[in-house]
């Protein structure tokens, strides 16, 4: 059943942005959603670097949004070949009747872009899906601490 309303927050993002936590998030594995091998090199790269964004951000990044990044990453890959022709072809093109037409890989490029808004959204890749996160910075330890802890440790 459909929900009405504004989506969610998720829990991680919810934390960072100082949120009143209502309920809570189903429990699910983190882990890295590794990139398949079907994808280009530059998509494989792309993946890479959302990985590295939401590493930034604890219990962001699960297992079970496997199937998210493929659509994302399936969609990334449509919207760099739908670049790619436009550039070498052109906005418009003309048919064999010289009427002048949008070239199919405008509509490609653009349904490819609101994918992957719509889902960069949800993970805080846009700057006002960021807007209000606050990210802690490690305490850093002295060299007294750094010796202390190494001693304690082995």
């Amino acid at each position: 059943m459909a929900k009405n309303g504004r989506p969610r927050t998720p829990v991680a993002i919810a934390k960072l942005k100082g949120l009143k936590i209502q309920g809570q998030e189903p429990a699910f594995e983190d882990g890295l959603p590794e990139c398949p091998g079907w994808f280009s090199e530059a998509t494989q790269q792309r993946w890479q670097f959302w990985v590295e964004h939401c590493l930034s951000i604890p219990g962001m990044i699960k297992q079970v949004d496997f199937d998210a990044w493929v659509v994302m990453a399936t969609a990334w890959e449509e919207f760099d070949e739908a670049s790619r022709l436009i550039a070498k072809q052109g906005i418009v093109s003309i048919s064999e009747k010289g009427s002048p037409y949008m070239n199919p890989a405008v509509g490609v490029r653009h349904a490819a872009m609101k994918t992957i808004m719509n889902i960069a959204r949800d993970y805080g890749f846009t700057p006002t899906s960021r807007a209000g996160m606050v990210f802690e910075k490690p305490e850093e330890k002295d060299d007294l601490e750094q010796l202390m802890a190494e001693r304690e440790g082995g």
